[in-house]
Formats: structure tokens, sequence, C-alpha cells
């Protein structure tokens, strides 16, 4: 197998977003679809609301913090964005400085 076919062999997109996320990978992989893994974080949050039970409703709880999720989300998603960008600007050799 030649030098670059191992090098594209490496490249794995988790990798990379564990990279730049923590600065080192992230252990493990995870092999769940992310519908998967969205559906566990719900159901995460939704069997600690469930759990701790405040007096309150606690549907109302869950969408409440799965509203602020979404925030995280929205501005990740942009992050994502921008950064894929700046490396396939990188790849066909646009100054992306600044």
């Amino acid at each position: 197998m030649g030098y670059f076919s191992e090098i594209f062999q490496r490249a794995d997109i988790q990798e990379i977003c564990d990279f730049l996320l923590f600065g080192s990978d992230g252990g493990e992989k995870c092999s769940k679809s992310y519908m998967e893994q969205l559906d566990g974080a719900y159901e995460g949050i939704h069997k600690v609301v469930c759990e701790k039970s405040l007096g309150m409703d606690n549907e109302e709880i869950v969408n409440k913090i799965m509203e602020e999720v979404s925030r995280v989300e929205k501005v990740q998603m942009e992050i994502g964005l921008r950064c894929g960008f700046k490396l396939a600007l990188q790849i066909i050799g646009e100054d992306v400085s600044g």
C-alpha cells in the first residue's frame, strides 16, 4: 500500500471532529447513527428529569431543556460549516487567513 493510500485510509470524520473540539481523539468511536445518538440524549435528559421530579410538569422541563440544547446545536452547526468551508478553501489553495 502506498504512502498516500495509508493517509487516506486513516482519514476519519469522527476523529477530525474530536480533534477540533477537544484537541485529541475522542476515544472509542460511536457506531450509532446520528438519530440514535440524538434519541439517546433526549431519553437521558427525560430520564433524569423524571427521576428528580421537581414537582413541575416533566414534559415542560424537558421541552425547555431541549429548546436550549437546540440553540447550542445551531451555534455548533455554524462553527462546523465555517470549519468545513475553511478546510475546503485550503484544499483548493485559497488564502483564508483572517
